[in-house]
């Protein structure tokens, strides 16, 4: 190689290794949103699993991928630092399969989005029909109301005066600041936070992992090339022609 493919090299080699840096510190916050995201959801399963299922198995996915990525970082970090072409080829396949299901993550909560709301809503007003018509030892309705209203940070268990409020509608324990956002809207914008949170995460490791593919392919390229056995020509070259 010549003095500015010897440059060439030597960049893409380092930069590949600062990617890979890169991507074993994103695998931290992927594990850290699918704990958030799980943890967000995590009382709202035990009232029906159907309607966080979707949340809650991509909060699965984001944990199993963030430790993953553990696993994969020190197989670039070898492969770019000992310019092993068969690490970097595997290490390029992972994270080709790692970032395409990031990518089909981020599309399949994005789309569901409005499903899983409308699955949320309508298991509060099933239960909030027997929550106001009820008496007071109805304690399931009322426990799934005020276990949303606690998880969303709403309120609408005040439409009868002359009841005390429920203690899911207050924000302090003294019960002198209530929620005032309503439910509905309430759940719309949880549900929403989640899937933006998701998304960015998503988004913020995928450029970092595209990245890192294409820098593999061409640092694993300038391997094989530096490994490539000469040709009959190329030697025939190298000697002196004799008489």
């Amino acid at each position: 190689m010549d003095r500015k493919e010897i440059y060439c090299f030597r960049f893409v080699r380092w930069f590949l290794f600062l990617l890979n840096g890169l991507f074993w510190m994103s695998g931290g916050v992927v594990l850290w949103t699918g704990l958030t995201v799980k943890a967000s959801v995590h009382s709202l399963q035990y009232l029906s699993p159907e309607p966080t299922q979707l949340i809650r198995h991509a909060a699965l996915v984001l944990f199993t991928l963030g430790s993953l990525i553990f696993i994969i970082g020190p197989i670039g970090f070898y492969g770019s630092v000992r310019q092993n072409r068969n690490m970097l080829l595997i290490y390029f396949l992972l994270v080709t399969l790692v970032l395409l299901v990031d990518v089909t993550l981020a599309i399949t909560v994005y789309h569901q989005e409005g499903v899983t709301t409308a699955n949320i809503r309508h298991l509060y007003h099933r239960e909030m029909a027997h929550y106001t018509n009820s008496t007071t030892d109805n304690t399931t309705s009322n426990y799934v109301i005020d276990t949303i209203q606690r998880t969303v940070k709403c309120c609408e268990v005040t439409s009868d005066e002359s009841q005390d409020p429920s203690s899911s509608c207050c924000v302090t324990s003294s019960c002198d600041v209530m929620y005032s956002v309503g439910c509905n809207e309430a759940i719309g914008e949880f549900i929403n936070r989640i899937v933006r949170n998701i998304g960015m995460s998503v988004i913020a490791v995928s450029v970092v992992q595209l990245l890192g593919v294409l820098f593999t392919l061409w640092h694993r390229k300038l391997v094989l090339k530096t490994l490539r056995p000469r040709s009959v020509y190329e030697r025939l070259e190298d000697k002196p022609c004799s008489n």
